[in-house]
């Protein structure tokens, strides 16, 4: 892990893939928020943002193996929602991929959400 704040997310998401999401809901799940993240603070530039984790990373943050994080990765850009190489992250199609995993952004903004 890269460091304390992506430690708790991961334990945040391994939670709710326990209690109901695929591998492939998962990682859409994560890219997601990671490219959400990035977009709040300006680091996304033509849809493209770096996120320097390996595939075993993002395996690890969701509980899946590289080997099975891989193949989630490749249906993803296969469906032509997600480039992700060299950790670069490039969201094809924002909301077709929220759909995919029911991403809802409101919770990154928790006062913003309640006003």
């Amino acid at each position: 892990m890269r460091d304390g704040a992506f430690q708790l997310y991961s334990d945040e998401l391994r939670t709710w893939l326990l209690n109901s999401a695929s591998a492939y809901q998962a990682v859409a799940h994560l890219l997601c928020e990671l490219h959400t993240r990035a977009d709040n603070v300006g680091l996304v530039e033509i849809g493209r943002c770096r996120i320097p984790l390996s595939q075993q990373d993002i395996g690890d943050a969701v509980g899946i193996t590289s080997v099975h994080t891989n193949r989630v990765l490749q249906k993803l850009r296969n469906e032509g929602l997600v480039e992700f190489s060299h950790g670069t992250l490039r969201i094809q199609d924002v909301d077709a991929l929220r759909r995919a995993c029911d991403f809802r952004p409101a919770y990154l903004h928790p006062i913003e959400a309640w006003a």
